[in-house]
């Protein structure tokens, strides 16, 4: 599990060994999913594979203890790889608690011990489970990008295709039995995806 601070943006820094793929194109950037959110960080690879993918502060978007899917991506020569993934969960550097407060009025003294309370965000209305799907939202855009390459549908040949796509995409949100929320989400992944097909 890794600990994804806050209050604390720093950059993910790392090495990647790249092999079989010679003045190859690199691209890299690190998702976070949450069942509430789903965002992308880019970052830059250097000739000699090394990665830093800044990130910004994060505490207006998440509250502390929520727990997600960190994931890397690379792409590289058109190919999409997932080096290194594992569920994180927010946390938070800095904390304030007040243990006691004393008052004195009138000569008496008061004394009294509060539990802070964080005010917190409120939380989204969770989709009813019997029309949640079983897959995540990269799942889903994996499949359909699959789907694609099977048809031999890519970015560059998208316009020719552009009722083929449709059929793929309205038979798959039929089979899944996807809610709008999901649609938007995967909508929003798939257009980074089908640039890279």
């Amino acid at each position: 599990m890794y600990d994804l601070y806050l209050d604390d943006p720093k950059s993910i820094k790392c090495k990647a060994e790249i092999s079989g793929a010679e003045n190859s194109t690199k691209k890299v950037r690190l998702m976070l999913e949450t069942s509430g959110h789903c965002m992308y960080f880019n970052g830059k690879v250097s000739d000699n594979g090394d990665i830093e993918v800044p990130m910004l502060s994060l505490k207006n978007i998440f509250k502390e203890n929520t727990k997600g899917t960190l994931m890397l991506e690379m792409v590289v020569d058109d190919t999409l790889f997932i080096p290194w993934q594992t569920e994180f969960e927010a946390k938070l550097k800095k904390k304030v608690a007040i243990s006691e407060i004393k008052s004195h009025e009138g000569g008496k003294k008061v004394s009294m011990v509060t539990t802070p309370t964080l005010r917190k965000t409120p939380e989204p209305t969770p989709i009813p489970k019997s029309t949640q799907s079983p897959k995540t939202i990269i799942e889903h855009v994996k499949s359909i990008a699959k789907t694609m390459k099977k048809e031999k549908i890519s970015y560059k040949n998208l316009s020719e295709n552009k009722m083929r796509f449709g059929q793929i995409i309205e038979t798959y949100i039929k089979d899944n039995k996807l809610t709008a929320d999901e649609l938007k989400k995967i909508q929003g992944i798939l257009i980074n995806h089908i640039t890279e097909l």
